[in-house]
């Protein structure tokens, strides 16, 4: 929690409050309550724009208000877009995108036991 924290420190309380809750509560509606109080936020907070590509071997959208809500809490203003799923490496060469910050890959692996 304390990383959590010093990642929010510079934000109103009811924006830290709110990410707290919503990470200890583990609940839906605590994360999505947090992610609508950075649209109140003064950009010069969050820090620069970033431009996220997730890309996954299975489906993101049920996870995505989390991530989104763990990118808020990083010094940025970041923006997620989802890649198809599957086929990581063929997206990957035929799309060499300039307009994206970073790419994070989820990838699950199965093990026979």
């Amino acid at each position: 929690m304390n990383l959590l924290r010093n990642w929010t420190r510079n934000f109103p309380i009811a924006q830290q409050n709110a990410v707290i809750a919503a990470v200890e509560s583990e609940s839906l509606p605590s994360i999505r309550r947090a992610l609508g109080l950075f649209v109140d936020l003064d950009g010069n907070l969050r820090g620069p724009n970033v431009e996220v590509e997730l890309l996954s071997t299975f489906t993101l959208e049920p996870m995505l208000p989390a991530l989104q809500l763990a990118l808020n809490c990083l010094p940025s203003r970041a923006r997620v877009r989802l890649a198809p799923i599957n086929d990581i490496a063929v997206y990957i060469t035929r799309n060499k995108r300039t307009d994206c910050t970073a790419r994070l890959l989820f990838k699950i692996n199965l093990v026979a036991v």
